[in-house]
């Protein structure tokens, strides 16, 4: 029975770890700038605390003869609640991974603006939005079909093709 006792009082212990990990994650998450780096390591250390906190459970419920449905219920809202914010944290890191902030100079003004950015793609795009923000006159006009995924393409149109300066 000591033994039980042990447990239970280091799965508090663990419960609380996980807590302040778990809302350090939920505080990165809710930024709009979130440091890659920073919500990785985060993450890492919560799931760290996520697995001893898994352990401490999973013993507690091989000893435990009463209250077993009740604890396993608790003890599956850590594992949910786990799961979720790592879910989110990865989307946010996997969806930022290929995007940086960088400074367009334009005509009328420069704008810092999250761009993002493709390995495979030949060509750059600019929204119609930031070119007329930015003051943008075309050079010229290129003739542009669009490859989409499995391998269809789109009729061939007409782009604009503009000049600007980029500074990380």
């Amino acid at each position: 029975m000591a033994n039980i006792e042990a447990l239970k009082k280091s799965r508090k212990n663990e419960r609380a770890a996980f807590t302040k990990a778990c809302n350090r994650v939920e505080e990165l998450i809710a930024l709009e700038d979130v440091d890659i780096c920073e919500l990785e390591a985060e993450l890492n250390v919560f799931k760290g605390k996520v697995d001893r906190l898994e352990n401490t459970h999973s013993n507690v419920l091989e000893l435990l003869e009463k209250d077993y449905d009740a604890e396993f219920e608790i003890a599956e809202d850590f594992r949910d609640k786990a799961i979720r914010t790592e879910t989110k944290a990865r989307r946010i890191i996997n969806g930022q991974q290929n995007t940086l902030n960088v400074k367009i100079k334009g005509k009328n003004c420069s704008l810092i603006v999250r761009a993002m950015y493709d390995l495979g793609s030949q060509k750059s795009y600019i929204r119609k939005e930031m070119v007329s923000a930015l003051g943008l006159a075309p050079l010229r006009q290129q003739h542009l079909s669009h490859a989409l995924f499995g391998g269809e393409r789109i009729k061939e149109k007409f782009h604009n093709v503009y000049k600007n300066e980029l500074e990380a």
